[in-house]
């Protein structure tokens, strides 16, 4: 639950003796539909209830391969939403105060996201926000949610889901016992999943007085009623920033023109114009001669209150665990971090939870659809075994579906499970809705 959630992928051999799968044939009942970028779903029904169709997989066709040189059958493989994020960047102006599921509403937003979205709601907030020009869409997300400990995924039926660090479902999806699963079951070594070493690096930010935060050190020519237009990444002491407010240029002090590169010449700033797309952290600037003399854009700069950064690390360590597994490290450093408070207490969490071990298991269920279909990822299932002792509650961090018959009747499952953790179980949790199902008094 702590790692970004890789893209899933969906490979399928299909017959295609009628030749509705083959790209090159026009008669097919969904050309032009067979084609990388086409939206795909696959959906799972079981011999007693044929009627209501579950999506396992969503998400876009990557590419259709024919098997046999005439297409008689084909391999389609398809990606699920996380490749959308993969490749899609924007920018943002900069959030102020916002919770992680309205910020990653508002990415989504940014790269048009196709399908539907299930954002749960959290109590942390994110004092400041912004898009850096290094991280796509998916890598961005990615570091948010892990920032507060929280899950994005997207889940079979292709929407965009984030999970708090605090949800909880009402109860478990399913119980599974050993007589509904595969023999062989695979858990990870102790060594492998206990982290008894945790540090946690936040970046508190605050407004520092208006600087120069792009500037333009060619002096191109423009010509008369001709543009210019160009983009500025913020950079204090050699870091992209981002900022709070920042000022319109202004004439003879952002920007000059002069009929000569040397600025010896004759003043023609007057006849120039400036306009400005501004962004957290950059700035799209567009410079409009609008004389009847060419000149030379001899001073372009751009000014505002950078959003400066400090560095604090929290750590906690659990010393008994050490001596048992030896050091165990695990890291969290967010720039969307920046409460050190906040990324102490996380560190104490993630400790608490991981300094010994716990089984993570690996099972297998075979040819019981009702069961394998139902699930998705970070869904909880109850799992009992008790030969191991096993009575616990774990949450679905892997899911892998597989043929094991041509037409599909017969297929296997692979479950990856973590341990569900609680973190609220410190607090009170209240099962009413304070101001709709109940109200304070006194």
């Amino acid at each position: 639950g702590f790692q970004t959630v890789d893209t899933g992928r969906l490979t399928i051999e299909l017959d295609n003796t009628d030749g509705r799968y083959n790209p090159f044939n026009q008669a097919s009942p969904i050309w032009p539909y067979v084609r990388p970028g086409v939206r795909i779903k696959v959906l799972t029904s079981t011999p007693d209830d044929e009627v209501s169709a579950r999506p396992v997989f969503t998400g876009r066709i990557d590419d259709v391969l024919p098997i046999s040189g005439n297409f008689e059958r084909v391999k389609i493989t398809a990606l699920d939403g996380m490749e959308w994020l993969d490749g899609a960047s924007a920018s943002l102006s900069t959030q102020a105060n916002q919770k992680p599921e309205e910020l990653i509403q508002t990415i989504l937003n940014a790269v048009a996201w196709p399908w539907g979205a299930n954002l749960g709601v959290s109590s942390a907030v994110v004092p400041w926000f912004w898009w850096p020009t290094n991280l796509n869409a998916k890598d961005l997300i990615g570091d948010l949610a892990r920032a507060y400990l929280g899950t994005f995924f997207v889940a079979a039926d292709g929407d965009a889901t984030f999970y708090s660090r605090s949800h909880v479902f009402d109860s478990a999806t399913i119980r599974l016992e050993q007589s509904q699963i595969g023999r062989e079951m695979q858990f990870q070594v102790p060594w492998e999943v206990v982290r008894n070493q945790v540090s946690v690096t936040c970046h508190p930010r605050q407004t520092s007085a208006s600087t120069v935060l792009w500037s333009f050190f060619d002096k191109p020519q423009i010509a008369a009623g001709a543009s210019f237009s160009a983009r500025g990444t913020y950079m204090i002491d050699g870091t992209e920033t981002p900022i709070d407010t920042y000022t319109t240029p202004v004439a003879g002090t952002d920007f000059t023109a002069n009929t000569l590169m040397d600025g010896s010449g004759t003043d023609l700033t007057a006849s120039f114009s400036v306009a400005v797309t501004v962004y957290a952290n950059v700035v799209y600037i567009t410079v409009t001669n609008n004389g009847g003399v060419a000149g030379y854009l001899t001073l372009l700069q751009f000014r505002g209150t950078p959003l400066r950064t400090s560095t604090v690390n929290q750590s906690a360590i659990d010393a008994d665990s050490q001596i048992l597994y030896g050091p165990r490290k695990f890291e969290i450093d967010s720039e969307f971090l920046q409460n050190a408070d906040t990324a102490l207490a996380l560190a104490n969490v993630v400790l608490q939870q991981q300094a010994y071990p716990q089984y993570y298991p690996t099972i297998t269920v075979t040819d019981r659809p009702d069961i394998q279909f139902s699930l998705d990822l970070f869904d909880f299932v109850d799992l009992a075994i008790d030969k191991l002792g096993i009575v616990s509650t774990y949450q679905l961090a892997y899911i892998e579906h597989s043929w094991t018959s041509e037409t599909g009747q017969q297929s296997e499952s692979i479950f990856g499970m973590e341990p569900v953790n609680n973190v609220m179980g410190t607090v009170w949790t209240f099962t009413t809705q304070i101001g709709i199902s109940s109200i304070f008094s006194f």
